[in-house]
């Protein structure tokens, strides 16, 4: 069985404070349900969560990354390449409008971001299922929550967030229910009057 310490980024050597971390975290994964780590600002937190997700995943067990924002995603996907990585659809390369970047997220805003094309988007529900059924994924949080991507392990970086994030994805699973669905049509204060006094009994 290997070190955790050998699934540290090759080339680089982990200083004092996260060698300590990272094998109190071997020491004590299996008898933890949780291992919080808290530690200063450029302490490397976000290469031991990448060390620790690497030894797990080399331990035959599914294990899950998280990062807070789609920019950390893209960061470790590049350090990290060998990574299996899910995107949002909108950051994914696209067979009609090209590679993901300012074309694609103009072509969005220009359409309030409701592209029929993207709708059921066979590439992304392949990779979808692929990080489901996989052994390992880095994905954002959100993705991690609106997908259920649960296995045997969770490496969250910035956990402190998780409950804001967790109202956020109701909110937003809140508003597509049937009753009170919020309309793609409005265009006016009185659309949303019209709305806002169809809603149901009670409601308001």
């Amino acid at each position: 069985m290997s070190s955790i310490l050998d699934h540290f980024n090759k080339g680089w050597t982990p200083r004092k404070e996260q060698r300590n971390l990272l094998l109190a975290v071997e020491e004590n994964l299996h008898s933890c349900d949780v291992i919080g780590l808290e530690g200063p600002t450029a302490l490397g937190k976000s290469e031991i969560g990448m060390t620790i997700a690497s030894w797990v995943r080399s331990q035959n067990m599914g294990v899950v990354l998280t990062k807070p924002t789609k920019v950390l995603v893209n960061q470790d996907e590049k350090n990290y390449g060998d990574f299996p990585t899910l995107k949002s659809a909108w950051d994914m390369p696209c067979v009609i409008y090209g590679t993901a970047g300012k074309a694609k997220q103009r072509l969005k805003r220009q359409w309030k971001g409701h592209l029929s094309e993207c709708t059921g988007c066979s590439t992304y529900e392949a990779n979808r299922l692929d990080a489901k059924s996989g052994d390992a994924v880095l994905c954002n949080a959100y993705t991690y929550m609106a997908h259920r991507l649960y296995k045997d392990v969770l490496v969250m970086d910035e956990g402190h967030n998780t409950v804001d994030m967790l109202k956020s994805l109701h909110t937003k699973t809140w508003w597509k229910t049937d009753e009170l669905r919020w309309p793609t049509s409005m265009w006016s204060r009185d659309d949303i009057a019209q709305w806002v006094t169809d809603l149901p009994e009670g409601f308001m």
